[in-house]
């Protein structure tokens, strides 16, 4: 009999027994409740086997998609980098270029600056000139023709090395007349300007001077063709009419004035017909002064009256009344050197024909015939052009 069907029956047991049927129940039941625990156990692991394939393949897919989204990341990470590698570089790009564009017109303003500080210089410069200019011509008009002529030669007696009989005005009239027009004296003196250009681009474009300036033929010609010049001379009428040419000329003295300037300052030096009126001493120690003053690779032009020609020394040579004696070319020549000046070269210029004669006009005569006209007439002038390198 089971317990169930005991408490059906209502039959009275002993308590043994009851006790057995009640344990036996309960065996029964924990029976059940094993097998009920195991088929349990059994479906909830192949519910999980189940679940764990599902995962797995869940999981599968779950990382090719996500290695497809990883990739496509990648794939726009990359594009993304690239594009802010190519923004940063167009970024450098134009930083670069702004900074270049900046520092190209920084040069051009520096270079405009330079540019307008010397044309404002060059401007002063010149305005200083013409105040100078101005000053002398209001400082002669204030003297009065009487007094000017009074200091003058008050001056020259004291200061100039030549002997001056005559008034300055009366000196250019001769020169006027005699020397020639200022068309021919600048057709003459182009046979210097190979000379002129050599040194200006030797020194390095340094300037030029004229000493014993005249009326200015020369530092016109020189002018012409760019080169920067100034000039001295000790005729007061001279010296504004270059001025009124616009040239910066020194009114005095020839060695002291240039006794003035710095060593190597100047690229050529110029003398026309100034040695012939000044006294050997002098003329030594105005060459020193002028060795001093020019440039290694600069060179000094003279240009005198050739005395070795008989109707020079004799003859043209005296039409100017300040000459105080013939200067032979040889003794010039020695204190040229003397000075030290190591290349001397000699051109004789203006052959001296009497009227009726020409240069073949001694060719077909003797040897003995052509010396004696060669001394008799030969060369009006001579020149010495000196370097001393």
């Amino acid at each position: 009999m089971t317990l169930k069907k005991w408490l059906s029956s209502k039959v009275p047991l002993s308590r043994a027994k009851t006790r057995f049927l009640v344990e036996r129940e309960v065996c029964l039941a924990e029976e059940r409740v094993r097998e009920h625990c195991k088929a349990l156990a059994h479906q909830l692991a192949t519910d999980s086997f189940n679940h764990v394939n599902e995962a797995v393949a869940a999981s599968n897919n779950y990382s090719v998609e996500r290695a497809r989204e990883h990739a496509e990341a990648a794939a726009e990470a990359a594009e993304l980098s690239a594009v802010r590698v190519a923004r940063e570089h167009a970024e450098a790009a134009a930083e670069a270029a702004q900074l270049s564009a900046v520092r190209v017109a920084r040069e051009h303003a520096e270079a405009a600056a330079e540019a307008a500080e010397l044309s404002v210089k060059q401007v002063v410069r010149a305005e200083i000139a013409q105040t100078q200019i101005g000053l002398r011509r209001l400082e002669r008009l204030i003297q009065g023709p009487k007094e000017k002529i009074r200091t003058e030669v008050e001056s020259e007696s004291s200061s100039s090395p030549a002997s001056q009989s005559i008034s300055e005005l009366l000196y250019a009239a001769i020169e006027e007349r005699f020397r020639g027009s200022q068309e021919e004296i600048s057709a003459r003196q182009e046979e210097y300007l190979s000379e002129a250009r050599a040194a200006w681009s030797g020194t390095s474009h340094l300037p030029m001077l004229d000493i014993a300036c005249g009326r200015g033929e020369w530092m016109s010609l020189l002018a012409s063709e760019g080169f920067v010049v100034q000039g001295i001379d000790s005729n007061s009428v001279f010296v504004a009419e270059c001025e009124e040419q616009g040239f910066e000329v020194s009114e005095g003295d020839a060695l002291a004035t240039v006794s003035t300037y710095p060593d190597s300052s100047f690229s050529l030096v110029s003398l026309f017909h100034l040695v012939e009126h000044l006294p050997l001493e002098y003329l030594e120690s105005l060459f020193g002064e002028i060795k001093r003053v020019l440039h290694p690779d600069g060179c000094m032009i003279i240009e005198t009256p050739n005395c070795a020609s008989l109707s020079v020394a004799a003859s043209t040579f005296w039409i100017d009344p300040t000459h105080p004696r013939p200067l032979h070319p040889e003794v010039l020549a020695f204190l040229v050197e003397r000075a030290g000046f190591t290349s001397i070269e000699r051109r004789l210029l203006h052959p001296v024909l009497p009227s009726g004669f020409d240069a073949d006009s001694f060719s077909g005569e003797s040897d003995a015939v052509k010396a004696i006209a060669n001394v008799v007439f030969g060369y009006g002038d001579i020149a010495f052009i000196s370097r001393s390198a």
